[in-house]
């Protein structure tokens, strides 16, 4: 458990997991085994994990006997308990069933032999005190990241979810939705920072128990709260006490206005933290389904393959009445992504965005977890050609009071200080196709002549997905054993450790060979039915009997056998980057596997060496790193990720534009790159960085 429980909770929780019986599952019915089935698929826990079940089952029983302790009156004292029931479903069902719903949970805890007693309801007063904030820390200790991760919880840390409900509250709000409400962040954060709201409280959770621990969390809360237990996204929109019952397309000749002010009795304010998966948490008929409401509701093509919380994003806006105002919490991969574009247009056509604040690269905004993290705000009400979004990047965490003061600052240009930087721009000039988390979208300068999109020049194409690495690559000893020729297999880097530096040699090549590492990938172009070579025939049935030919990207192809076939690169670039990326010049003509994007020079273009050294050296440099990140996606820990498509959109000091003395330097530091044994080199690129700045400046 985690250090801030208090210790008596620990034993008592342990006390309650050991008395569900380990073989509980022999005593469960084939109806409540088909239960317990669509549990496991809906949490990804695994069937086997019964451990996992029973803890959770336990979290359910000390919720419960915490809402006796808490919330128990007239008759309900520890004597009466004891003497009358066995178990707290047996008391909760007779008292308060309306707090509780039937779920599986319920089921394994029904198994318990746990006798309430008078030691069970002595609580010390942290608990008592910090109850909500206890149960959501035994939640997150009894289920493993993992199976959260699958189910896209990731906890808002109390700091931010405080700052977005200050940001929510601009406006006064009368109704409050949390589409995701878990164990009710949200709703702590507004009872710690406001005294004037006095508003209706609407919060949505899937999660059965995460529901139950919500439920008894504001059960006495000061606030009208209506929790729903369910899918928000299949919930149908009239059955929300406080939203519309009927509404009108935005494809309609209405529009925007008369189809906001129809909706009086919507939310005038929607707060939250929604799922963290991909679209594959969504089964293809909810899909369709919600896909079709979408574009009923927005018009146009809606791409299914959008991650879940766009889906929870659309949805919400249809349930925004006008001048209301939705704050959101998301990774920053909601601008970043071709699949957000029907979003952002959405947004930038038919609705105000007043702020998006993005978390700092180096800045993990949900602990443990490598994503990078934004928050924006959107009004109900169509932008005017006059109104400015602003984009706050936080280079580190400050108080709300500050954010929100630099929120407010008025400023053409760009506004910089010590926690970070304020851009500003007319929405209307905001550009779908572009990232709007970065600030090359907000810029409201002239592309300088000097810089040109890497697509000019070069294209760029993934490295080679093998479908089976263990099949289709080989060390030395594997080709030996399987005696396999060199005719069939071409030199390849299947990971982005293995090179270290800004260049790999054939040297470095034959040293991985020596560490028996799989440098080798099989490159069969001809059909098997020309194949002589009776050993490479034998290796060919020995992956039919693997089942090789029945992966997913295998079976696709023509023939299961043949890879992608790919020319040498001349730059190597390592696709998913954790606070080191880099072009490598490819001197080993390896053709590497898909951790790394290939970059050819265009032949039209008759680039000499030289140009294509200087363009080695450029491309290094932090200047052309910012740019990456102008047009790539950034997750926490300073992971960068770019797909070919983006990388050719990055802008690069064009080679060909620059001074003879700045060239000439150039090459003198390539030398420098070159005999570099790391890739961690700041000073070298720094020296190059400032070559770069002064020849942008003039």
């Amino acid at each position: 458990m985690a250090d801030k429980l208090p210790s008596m909770l620990k034993k008592t929780f342990q006390f309650i997991i050991n008395s569900i019986p380990i073989n509980f599952i022999e005593k469960l019915s084939n109806h409540d085994l088909e239960r317990l089935s669509s549990f496991s698929k809906l949490t990804e826990i695994p069937l086997e994990s019964l451990d996992i079940f029973r803890h959770l089952a336990a979290l359910l029983i000390l919720n419960r006997l915490r809402f006796i302790v808490f919330y128990g009156k007239g008759p309900l004292n520890s004597k009466t308990i004891y003497a009358t029931y066995r178990t707290t479903s047996d008391l909760l069902k007779q008292t308060y069933p309306q707090i509780f719903i039937s779920s599986i949970l319920d089921i394994i805890a029904n198994q318990s032999s746990l006798i309430v007693s008078a030691s069970l309801l002595q609580f010390n007063d942290n608990f008592v005190n910090q109850s909500a904030e206890m149960m959501s820390s035994l939640y997150l200790e009894v289920l493993d990241q993992k199976y959260r991760r699958k189910l896209g919880q990731f906890w808002t840390p109390d700091h931010i979810a405080e700052f977005m409900v200050e940001l929510s509250l601009e406006n006064n709000p009368r109704n409050i939705l949390d589409p995701c409400i878990g164990p009710g962040t949200f709703v702590y954060a507004l009872q710690k920072i406001s005294c004037e709201f006095r508003g209706n409280l609407t919060g949505v959770e899937l999660h059965p128990l995460l529901y139950e621990i919500c439920k008894v969390n504001l059960y006495n809360s000061q606030y009208e709260t209506e929790i729903i237990q369910g899918d928000f996204l299949t919930k149908p929109v009239n059955s929300f006490n406080y939203s519309i019952h009927d509404f009108s397309a935005l494809t309609s000749k209405k529009g925007l206005d008369s189809y906001l002010q129809s909706k009086i009795n919507g939310f005038d304010c929607i707060v939250c933290n929604p799922p963290y998966s991909r679209h594959h948490m969504i089964s293809p008929k909810i899909k369709e389904e919600i896909g079709n409401e979408i574009e009923h509701c927005f018009g146009g093509k809606f791409n299914r393959i959008s991650s879940l919380f766009i889906y929870f994003i659309l949805k919400s806006l249809k349930l925004l009445i006008k001048n209301g105002r939705m704050v959101f919490i998301t990774p920053t991969i909601i601008f970043e992504s071709r699949n957000s574009n029907y979003l952002k247009e959405i947004l930038k056509d038919r609705y105000k965005i007043p702020y998006i604040i993005v978390f700092h690269h180096s800045i993990n905004v949900f602990p443990g977890v490598d994503t990078a993290g934004c928050i924006f705000t959107v009004e109900g009400k169509k932008p005017q050609e006059t109104d400015v979004t602003k984009l706050l990047i936080l280079k580190k965490w400050t108080t709300k009071e500050k954010i929100l003061n630099y929120l407010k600052i008025e400023s053409n240009e760009a506004f910089e200080w010590s926690d970070g930087k304020l851009y500003s721009k007319k929405q209307t000039e905001l550009d779908p196709e572009r990232n709007w988390t970065r600030t090359e979208a907000f810029s409201n300068h002239v592309k300088k002549d000097k810089l040109v999109e890497l697509s000019s020049f070069f294209k760029v194409m993934r490295g080679i997905a093998t479908g089976n690495n263990d099949f289709f690559t080989f060390n030395n000893e594997e080709l030996a054993n399987h005696k396999i020729k060199p005719e069939y297999v071409v030199p390849t880097l299947t990971k982005t450790r293995y090179v270290q530096k800004y260049i790999f040699l054939e040297e470095d090549f034959k040293l991985l060979q020596n560490e028996n590492r799989k440098v080798w990938l099989l490159n069969i172009q001809q059909e098997i039915k020309n194949i002589q070579d009776q050993n490479l025939l034998n290796y060919l049935e020995f992956g039919l009997k693997q089942d090789v030919h029945k992966g997913s990207l295998v079976k696709m192809r023509r023939f299961w056998y043949k890879s992608e076939k790919r020319d040498v690169p001349f730059f190597l670039y390592t696709y998913l980057s954790r606070g080191n990326p880099r072009f490598i010049l490819n001197e080993a003509q390896v053709r590497p596997l898909n951790t790394f994007l290939m970059i050819y020079p265009k032949s039209n273009k008759k680039l000499s060496e030289e140009i294509l050294t200087l363009f080695w050296v450029i491309l290094n440099s932090n200047t052309t790193t910012l740019s990456l990140r102008n047009v790539g996606r950034c997750y926490g820990g300073d992971t960068l990720k770019l797909e070919p498509r983006e990388m050719m959109k990055t802008l690069v000091l064009n080679p060909f534009k620059i001074s003879t003395k700045s060239k000439n330097n150039l090459l003198k530091l390539a030398q420098k790159l070159r005999t570099a044994n790391t890739s961690h080199n700041d000073n070298l690129i720094e020296e190059i960085d400032a070559i770069l700045e002064e020849e942008l400046k003039n």
